[in-house]
């Protein structure tokens, strides 16, 4: 028996407004998702995003009855000063660029849950 893969899961009191972000910053696209059309306006429930070789899903969470347990997803990237720019032309606020003693250049966003990404690419030798 093998785990052939996995797929993070996020808590999100908005998945809409996740997934415009995942949308918006890293050119995720939704793949699914599930409506909750037993309210108006309707609510997306679950989505599940992909952006080439990198999944996630987004999952709500009722304000009064969960709380939100903030994680750190890390991504890699082939063009880390490109992508930090780009988030900074579109209006977001990432922190700044570090090389770390581990041979990576990094930096790190929040998503609109609070989660943490950090963005990294290996440092050539």
């Amino acid at each position: 028996m093998t785990i052939l893969g996995s797929i993070p899961v996020l808590a999100s009191k908005d998945v809409h407004n996740a997934v415009v972000f995942y949308q918006q910053a890293f050119q995720f696209v939704m793949v699914n998702q599930r409506i909750d059309s037993s309210v108006m306006p309707e609510k997306i429930r679950w989505a599940h995003l992909k952006s080439s070789h990198t999944a996630l899903m987004l999952e709500a969470v009722d304000n009064n009855i969960q709380q939100i347990c903030c994680s750190r997803l890390y991504f890699y990237t082939d063009e880390i000063n490109s992508l930090h720019h780009y988030l900074i032309a579109k209006g977001y606020h990432p922190e700044h660029l570090y090389n770390t003693d581990y041979r990576m250049r990094e930096f790190t966003i929040f998503d609109p849950d609070g989660h943490q990404l950090t963005i990294g690419q290996r440092l050539s030798l």
